[in-house]
């Protein structure tokens, strides 16, 4: 499992970023879908439901759901590089801002023991903008309502719940390979030991 995650690591490091801004943090039903339809479409890789798809507005949302609690009401939007949907299944990978050009205070989230020790990673956009990237995986059940498996922030680490049996490889931004790309045993290091390092 860790030659999966050296090689889907580079790989989703090199995505195109800043394709796609989603509005943000809401505190009302109504807030929430106002803001998950403000979109500019500046999408590099066409995405899965586009901009205008009946689907798109409730996925967004629950993804805000989910993780807008975890920034303590801080508002945000995505910048989305990735977003694909099969079978009921529907893969992100956006990094977050600040809306309207507020700043998240990092610090001040759910991730402060993370940051604390180095274990989230921040990076800037051109402008010197924080932005901190992440995944999520949601599933629309029976009743036509996303229910998001997990949300990874602050990691170009995808969780294992984006390989379960039944989610389509089709929607991850990256291939399911075996090895680290050198012919030998994966370990990501490419001299094909097996042993990392």
């Amino acid at each position: 499992m860790r030659s999966h995650l050296s090689v889907r690591s580079r790989f989703v490091a090199t995505l195109l970023p800043l394709a796609l801004i989603v509005g943000g943090c809401a505190s009302s039903d109504d807030e929430a879908e106002a803001a998950a339809q403000a979109e500019v479409n500046a999408a590099a890789f066409a995405q899965n439901p586009k901009v205008g798809h009946p689907d798109r507005v409730p996925f967004m949302k629950a993804v805000h759901k989910k993780l807008d609690p975890q920034l303590n009401g801080q508002t945000n939007e995505y910048l989305v590089s990735w977003l694909q949907s099969k079978s009921g299944w529907t893969f992100i990978q956006a990094d977050i801002r600040g809306k309207n050009g507020k700043v998240i205070d990092w610090k001040n989230t759910a991730f402060k023991s993370r940051i604390a020790s180095n274990d989230f990673e921040i990076k800037k956009a051109h402008d010197g903008t924080p932005l901190v990237t992440f995944t999520a995986l949601a599933k629309k059940n029976a009743a036509g309502v996303y229910e998001v498996k997990d949300v990874i922030v602050g990691s170009f680490i995808v969780g294992d719940w984006a390989f379960a049996p039944g989610v389509p490889e089709s929607i991850r931004p990256f291939p399911l390979l075996e090895g680290d790309g050198d012919g030998g045993e994966g370990d990501g290091d490419g001299d094909g030991d097996g042993e990392g390092g």
